[in-house]
This record gives structure tokens, C-alpha cells and sequence, in this order.
């Protein structure tokens, strides 16, 4: 299992110059808010999957007036690569480097350092189905690159049609990309559905082992069924008087959807804020061993996961998260907490950290 033995962050928000020595262990960081706990966690998150988990651009997370960035980090225990950076540069972009050499493309990076995160803002899963279809799709994409690969075919076909659909071409100009979306959208639903009956059989099972916290489930959506290329053509020419009304493709795989229900009702309406960040906290666990299978083993990046609950929810989760550990796990919190094991306790101040 790969983790990251040394971490280097510059001009990276708060930051202005890090080289920090890590462990592949449980790491526990510690500090007040805004003294750079989850900015480390950010730098890890884009290190691992080329972007923030938070939605901003990457001139806003350069330190104060500078014009770029720079992250890089030691990798252990990979097969192909020992050293991973990140350089930021304005008017001129980003770059992902795989030993100090670039790569062509983001996509090539996604899945080789697979990682997990849960930060506050991930409570917008719940609320928002186009966050929803963003988080499947980033974890499916980390496990499978024939997913990745279909997907990022499905996107450009369906950007393609959507603009000849806003200038009223005949059916003949859009028939290439609309067979694109038959044959790659049948991919993504196919994998969609063996996938998250993976994910849920992890999910029942988690809340199972920490506890029946509620009754939660989760099923998948799909808006089509796709079955052969020429039914499936024939379905779409059937909505194309809708497609130009709106100028926009109205039916495909990129408007499935993943419904969160606790007690068989939606989670969204009838969730407490408490049911539903437990609802999340399970959940990503399950991405975190969904993606743990076939030696994949992600870095686990949890943000303020420990707040507002109890000592009891504290220990069960973090003890669950010690023994079932398959390589590196970030966690932060406010203030020093006493587990029922030894991780390493770093103090983050003035975004520096300390042992």
C-alpha cells in the first residue's frame, strides 16, 4: 500500500513553507480553526486527485498576492511512481508531475493514488444531485478506468449535441454523437449498477458493525435503460422535439441519480442535520472499502469529522477506523482528543505544524 512519506506545500494558501515527515499510520491533527488543518488536507486531496475537494479555482489557493503554487510529495510502496507534485502557475496553469515529468493528461493520474475525503461541505451530497453525480463519478472513475474512459466520452458527446442542438441542426448532423451517448452511456449504467450494489452490500454492513445508527439505504437511478444501439438511437430521435425546445439533451446517463433514504423516506426532507452527517460518515467509509478492495487501499482525509458528537461516537468511529485502516488516514479536529490507541498527534499553528 502507497502512502506519503514526506509532504512539501509553498505559497499554498495559508501556507507559505512546509516539509513535513510522515508515517503511514493514523495521523491526528490538532489546532484552532483557520490555523490550516483542512488547507493540509486540501494540498493532499489535489496531490492524489489533481483538485480540491473544496469548489474554488486554483489562483484562489495561492498564498495571499502570489501567482503560483507549489505541492510535492514522497511516495512509498508504489509500483510506478516515487515522487508526485503539483505546479501552479498563473496564466499558464497546472501541471500534474510524475517524477518531475508532466503529464499529458489529469485523467491519467486519477485512480493511481485513489483517495477518500470527508469535509463539511460534503453534506451537500444529500441536498444537490448534480454534487451527487460529481462524488459517483469521481469514486467509480478511481476504480475503473474503462468507467473513467467511457465517461469522458459520454461528456464530450453530449457537449457536442447540446450545441448543435442550440442551433437547430437536423437530425442527420447529430446522429454521430447521439450513437457516442448510446454506446458509452450504456458502459457508464451497466457499471453503475453492479457498482453500487457493491457499495450499498458495504454500506448495510458498515452500519451494521457501527452500530445500527438508522435505518438508511441508498439505491441507484438511472433516467434510461439502455438496451441495443438501435432501440436505444430510436429513443432518443423519440425526444428530439424536447432536445430543441430546451436545447439540451433531456434524457441519458447524465441525469441518473442516487436517492439516500432513511426509514424509506427521502433523506433530504425528512433527515435530521445529526441523521444526515451520520448518513455521510457511513457512507464514505464505504467509498473508503469499496475502494479498498483489490489492494487499491486510498489515503482517508476526514475533516472535522468528530464534530458535535459524543465521546461514545468518537472512540466507536475512530477505533472502526484504526482497526479497518488499509494505509494512511488525515484527521482533524479543534482541540487534542485521547484515543484508545496511539496515532501521531501534529499541532497545526499558523499553518505549521508541529510533533
Amino acid at each position: 500500500m502507497f502512502y506519503f512519506s514526506k509532504i512539501e506545500i509553498n505559497f499554498f494558501r495559508g501556507f507559505h513553507s512546509l516539509n513535513v515527515f510522515l508515517p503511514n499510520d493514523f495521523i491526528f491533527l490538532y489546532g484552532d480553526n483557520g490555523s490550516g488543518k483542512t488547507n493540509f488536507l486540501e494540498a493532499v486531496n489535489i496531490l492524489c486527485l489533481t483538485k480540491s475537494f473544496k469548489s474554488v479555482s486554483d489562483k484562489e489557493l495561492t498564498h495571499w498576492n502570489q501567482d503560483f503554487y507549489f505541492l510535492s510529495a514522497e511516495i512509498q510502496n508504489h509500483s510506478s511512481f516515487r515522487q508526485v507534485s503539483c505546479n501552479y502557475l498563473k496564466n499558464k496553469g497546472k501541471k500534474i508531475l510524475h517524477e518531475n515529468q508532466p503529464i499529458d493528461r489529469f485523467s491519467e493520474h486519477i485512480g493511481l493514488l485513489p483517495c477518500v475525503s470527508l469535509v463539511p461541505e460534503d453534506s451537500e451530497i444529500i441536498k444537490d444531485s448534480t454534487k451527487r453525480k460529481k462524488w459517483f463519478n469521481l469514486l467509480f472513475s478511481q476504480w475503473d478506468y474503462e468507467y473513467l474512459f467511457a465517461l469522458q466520452k459520454y461528456e464530450n458527446a453530449l457537449q457536442q449535441r447540446n450545441i448543435l442542438l442550440k442551433s437547430e441542426k437536423p437530425f442527420k448532423e447529430l446522429e454521430p454523437w447521439t450513437y457516442q451517448l448510446c454506446i458509452h452511456g450504456k458502459i457508464l449504467v451497466d457499471k453503475r449498477k453492479k457498482y453500487f450494489n457493491e457499495l450499498l452490500k458495504i454500506y448495510l454492513e458498515i452500519q451494521n458493525e457501527l452500530g445500527n445508527w438508522e435505518v438508511n439505504n441508498f439505491f441507484y437511478q438511472p433516467n434510461y435503460e439502455y438496451q441495443d444501439p438501435k432501440s436505444d438511437m430510436q429513443h432518443y430521435e423519440n425526444h428530439l422535439r424536447n432536445d430543441f425546445f430546451y436545447g439540451f439533451t433531456t434524457i441519458g446517463a447524465h441525469k441518473d441519480d442516487v436517492i439516500f433514504q432513511i426509514h424509506h423516506q427521502n433523506l433530504k426532507s425528512f433527515g435530521s442535520q445529526g441523521q444526515q452527517k451520520t448518513f455521510i460518515i457511513a457512507l464514505k467509509l464505504a467509498e473508503y472499502k469499496f475502494l479498498s478492495q483489490n489492494s487499491k487501499f486510498p489515503i482517508l482525509l476526514l475533516d472535522d469529522v468528530f464534530e458535535k458528537l459524543d465521546k461514545h461516537r468518537i472512540h466507536q468511529i475512530s477505533n472502526y477506523l484504526y482497526a479497518y485502516k488499509k494505509g494512511q488516514v488525515f484527521v482533524t479536529h479543534p482541540h487534542f482528543l485521547e484515543f484508545d490507541f496511539q496515532p501521531l498527534s501534529l499541532q497545526v499553528k499558523n499553518h505549521d505544524i508541529r510533533v
